[in-house]
């Protein structure tokens, strides 16, 4: 079979464990980029969500865009400002924080999306006085908005204000329940009417969380940006130890989210986003190596199909169809032609290609990417392993690899392409090449072209490619 790029399905155990960041894990299958002229707004987005029509929102700094997977719709709120979050409730309804101004759109009787502020509803007017809402959270008791200045609660009837003693720095709900980090005072939640640390939160009074998500039971998996990432089983935090910490304090995390199967999605500033497993191994990068716009991630959402959304903050939108299982390798990451042919020799992988012989290059930092072997550039179709080394079946004749230093073409048939190669002992080996079978025979130490008897030793019938049966009379 002849496909235009190499697909590598892995099982999270089978991941590079010794160098973070080192994977033999390709692109996205399917990587679609929204650009600005696409949805006729600014280039900055902060948050994405999608209602139960399938409808998805994005926070944009201009307002609110409405995508229902074919047209673009631009909605603004009551101050024309900056959308930097939104959520959605099971009735479909839409709350969005903003600059200065938080509410809901509903939908009017021709389904055109309408507007309310709700920051009339709070009642002291000294309250009002707040810049952006940076996290937007649905949860059985309310809407929560929180501001740094102040926490606001809204029941559908009245608007509940708490103050804090230093600033609030995120907000989160998870499983219904609503948390929220104060600088200085560490992880609270609402109990009742009142603020209260969770046991243990002081632990966050100077860690920046920037992301939690429902981990297995009713643990909850914390990401920060100093110190990596906490389980919380509601008692206890424990910290896990991860491969993608170092890279979070290379680039800075800024979002994160959970995905279908047990994985998780981090949004980071400059190094795209980090798909891990459950033990923080890293599963999948998407960044600028694979056509990522723009490594600067501010938000990612899982939508109801399991496609990841990701809000940019210079280049618009984008959509992966992120299964960290299953992922591809084609020309963003070196490797150019049909493939033929893959194995693996002695722990390095090689593909055969149309356009030649490709070898996978792991660096000591960064993506590996597939390198073009510079003697073999010549169509390539197969690859046999052997004791001697790797045998390489190209339109030139055939290769044999004994490591990179020590390589030469062992046969070269004049015009004639070798497509095929078979093992038949250590000493004979068959070549299916454009015009014939032929057959080599090691002989005092060199390989030299065989005759029928060496063939009828060895039983005198071969499959050629599982396609075609030779037989010597």
């Amino acid at each position: 079979m002849v496909v235009p790029g190499l697909l590598l399905g892995l099982r999270p155990s089978a991941q590079a464990q010794e160098v973070p960041y080192r994977l033999e894990t390709g692109a996205p299958l399917h990587l679609q980029h929204y650009a600005p002229q696409d949805y006729g707004q600014f280039p900055q987005n902060w948050a994405i969500v999608q209602d139960r029509r399938g409808v998805i929102y994005v926070g944009n700094v201009r307002g609110l865009l409405e995508f229902d997977g074919v047209h673009w719709r631009f909605h603004q709120v009551a101050n024309k400002t900056v959308v930097r979050s939104l959520d959605v409730d099971s009735t479909g309804r839409l709350y969005v924080g903003a600059q200065g101004d938080f509410g809901y759109f509903w939908a009017d009787s021709l389904g055109v999306l309408r507007y309310r502020s709700l920051v009339p509803e709070v009642a002291n007017e000294a309250d009002r006085n707040f810049w952006d809402v940076w996290a937007t959270r649905v949860t059985p008791e309310g809407v929560y908005f929180q501001t740094h200045a102040r926490l606001f609660r809204w029941d559908g009837d009245t608007i509940r204000v708490w103050r804090p003693r230093t600033y609030f720095h995120t907000a989160f709900a998870v499983r219904g329940r609503f948390y929220v980090r104060q600088d200085s005072v560490g992880l609270q939640t609402v109990v009742g009417d009142s603020l209260r640390l969770v046991p243990g939160g002081e632990r966050f009074d100077h860690l920046r969380i920037y992301a939690m998500m429902p981990y297995d039971g009713d643990r909850i998996l914390i990401a920060t940006r100093e110190a990596g990432l906490w389980l919380y089983d509601g008692r206890t935090f424990q910290h896990l130890d991860s491969e993608v910490e170092p890279l979070l304090r290379t680039y800075p995390l800024y979002h994160g989210t959970a995905m279908p199967g047990g994985f998780f999605a981090l949004a980071t500033l400059g190094g795209g986003v980090f798909i891990i497993d459950q033990e923080g191994r890293i599963v999948q990068v998407i960044d600028e190596a694979v056509g990522l716009p723009d490594s600067w991630v501010n938000y990612v959402y899982v939508d109801r199909q399991g496609s990841l959304w990701m809000a940019l903050n210079s280049r618009g939108l984008a959509r992966a169809d992120a299964v960290p299982f299953l992922t591809v390798w084609d020309k963003r990451l070196g490797l150019d032609g049909f493939v033929n042919w893959v194995n693996r020799d002695h722990g390095q992988l090689y593909v055969a290609t149309s356009t030649g012989l490709f070898h996978l290059l792991k660096p000591p930092h960064g993506r590996a990417v597939f390198v073009r072997d510079t003697q073999i550039v010549d169509p390539a179709f197969q690859l046999l392993q052997r004791k001697d080394g790797l045998w390489v079946a190209t339109a030139r004749g055939v290769f044999i690899k004994a490591g990179e230093s020590k390589q030469k073409l062992l046969i070269q048939i004049p015009g004639r392409s070798v497509f095929s190669l078979a093992e038949l002992s250590d000493e004979l080996v068959a070549v299916g090449a454009k015009n014939g079978l032929y057959l080599l025979q090691k002989i005092d130490g060199r390989w030299e072209m065989g005759d029928a008897s060496s063939f009828r030793a060895y039983g005198g019938n071969f499959t050629c490619c599982s396609c075609q049966s030779y037989t010597l009379a």
